[in-house]
């Protein structure tokens, strides 16, 4: 069977992946809050595989309030196959690090004791945030080199650089998500093909 992960030489590259996030596509089609992109490339050696992601996200949120955050991130890191299908599945564990870099802005009005009111607004124009992944992987090939799957991330080690001073923390980090906790899961589907390098 060709797609055994121990047939040829070990360790030469046997594919290059493109997958696109399915789940950033349907919250921006369900009016999400946030509107984001994602692509994720693959490079298959033996079986390991290293991976890289690259995002775009917005956000826009508040009622009473008006929040606003935009940015781009990147992930990077390497997943490995624990499946001996090389072309029709993948279960794997794999470790990321990743990097946003954005701003973000907020507006609201106070009512005053003596009924007037005060508008106020805060900003960061530029921050970053770092942080780590632990990441579950499952994928299967649905049409010759077309495959869908899903990832699940355990994010930890959020750091965020340039809020020396600011009254503004952010509610959002692109491609992280929300920051009301320490530690972070996350979800995402994917619709990919493969390119064979054999």
């Amino acid at each position: 069977m060709d797609s055994l992960l121990d047939e040829g030489p070990k360790f030469a590259p046997r594919s290059i992946q493109i997958n696109y996030n399915l789940m950033r596509l349907g919250e921006n089609l369900l009016d999400k809050p946030q509107n984001s992109r994602e692509i994720q490339l693959e490079l298959g050696i033996h079986k390991f595989f290293l991976v890289a992601d690259f995002g775009k996200a917005e956000t826009l949120r508040g009622e009473d309030y008006s929040y606003q955050n935009e940015g781009s991130y990147w992930r990077a890191g390497f997943d490995v196959n624990m499946s001996k299908l090389w072309q029709e599945q993948m279960i794997g564990l794999g470790l990321r690090y990743a990097q946003a870099d954005f701003q973000d802005a907020a507006t609201f009005t106070r009512v005053l004791g003596d009924g007037s009111t005060q508008d106020f607004a805060f900003a960061n124009p530029n921050l970053q945030s770092r942080w780590a992944e632990l990441v579950f992987k499952m994928r299967v090939t649905i049409w010759k080199n077309l495959s869908t799957g899903y990832t699940m991330r355990y994010q930890f080690f959020e750091r965020t650089k340039g809020l020396e001073g600011s009254q503004l923390k952010p509610f959002d980090i692109p491609g992280y998500g929300k920051t009301n906790r320490p530690n972070s899961f996350g979800f995402d589907y994917y619709l990919g093909w493969r390119i064979n390098l054999k």
